[in-house]
């Protein structure tokens, strides 16, 4: 288990103020906000390149203690992919892959620098510098080279943020079977609520250094604790009813009556092309309401469970 308990950062000023969590073996977290709310620095603290003013780190039981005096930054079997890449440059793609995993036994090196250069589609590149490929491409090796090293706990920072929507999808999937198989722990940072519901276990949310939020995606989702918190995640309705706010989602909805429900009379505007569905733009009171729906009716009232209340500040 990754365990972080009370953790701050200064650096002339509070950038992350008293963060806790637990990532265990086999697991995915995600790390979501907008820029300049401490991720990056917070995946920084939790590498051990930058020292924490307060608070502990524990991996596997043992407190990991800073230092910037080894020969090597950071915390042992604590792998960090961030936005800087930290290739050999002058050596070839595949030798970046063959260095990163030198210490599996030799039979298993090849094995796996063959696995990793197919998912990241490197094998055409594999004799070339790593000097001379393109940001996106340098990108992609940064990630094969963080998996090649198989550490105990990988950081990754927006590691899908140079990728096409197809090696995505694709390195996401094996993602998820690699920490399982491997029981890596893995912290992901993203601005992108979208990546962080389909791909973690569980969801930090950070606004202004300070956790918000520390939940499974279903529950971020569905009951966020702020139309600030729930816009990060999707689209998301929020209309007046007698002084309290109410949020609810485009597919949190019922069109048979229901005792336990709020009735809304909507009146329609326009639809966009969804996928599967159709996205209907509605209003209620001059508010824009957005439904999910399958069909062509055109909707006059809804029921939105009252259990899906949010009295927001």
């Amino acid at each position: 288990m990754f365990k972080v308990t009370n953790l701050s950062v200064e650096r002339n000023r509070p950038i992350i103020n008293d963060i806790s969590f637990s990532v265990n073996k086999g697991k995915l977290l995600c790390v979501v906000g907008k820029s300049g709310v401490g991720k990056s620095t917070l995946l920084h603290c939790l590498a051990g390149l930058i020292p924490q003013s307060q608070g502990t780190i524990v991996l596997n039981h043992q407190k990991q203690n800073f230092s910037d005096q080894g020969l090597i930054p950071g915390y042992k079997d604590v792998v960090l992919m961030n936005q800087d890449f930290a290739l050999d440059n002058y050596h070839l793609v595949e030798e970046n892959l063959k260095n990163a995993c030198s210490l599996l036994p030799t039979p298993i090196q090849q094995e796996w620098v063959n696995e990793l250069l197919t998912l990241f589609e490197l094998n055409h590149l594999k004799k070339e510098k790593a000097i001379h490929l393109s940001g996106g491409e340098q990108q992609r090796l940064a990630f094969a080279v963080a998996l090649a090293k198989e550490p105990s706990v990988l950081l990754l920072d927006e590691p899908f943020s140079n990728m096409d929507v197809h090696l995505k999808d694709k390195v996401m999937n094996y993602l998820i079977l690699l920490k399982k198989r491997q029981k890596t722990a893995i912290i992901m940072v993203t601005h992108n609520g979208q990546e962080a519901l389909n791909i973690s276990d569980h969801i930090v949310f950070l606004e202004k250094g300070k956790m918000q939020r520390f939940a499974q995606p279903k529950e971020v989702y569905f009951f966020p604790f702020s139309f600030y918190e729930a816009v990060f995640f999707g689209k998301i309705n929020e209309i007046k009813i007698n002084r309290e706010k109410l949020l609810f989602r485009p597919q949190q909805y019922e069109i048979e009556e229901n005792k336990n429900a709020i009735s809304i009379e909507i009146q329609f505007k326009r639809k966009h092309f969804y996928g599967i569905f159709e996205l209907y733009e509605y209003s209620y009171k001059k508010t824009p309401i957005y439904l999910l729906q399958k069909n062509d009716v055109i909707l006059e009232k809804i029921f939105v469970t009252a259990s899906n209340e949010k009295k927001l500040e």
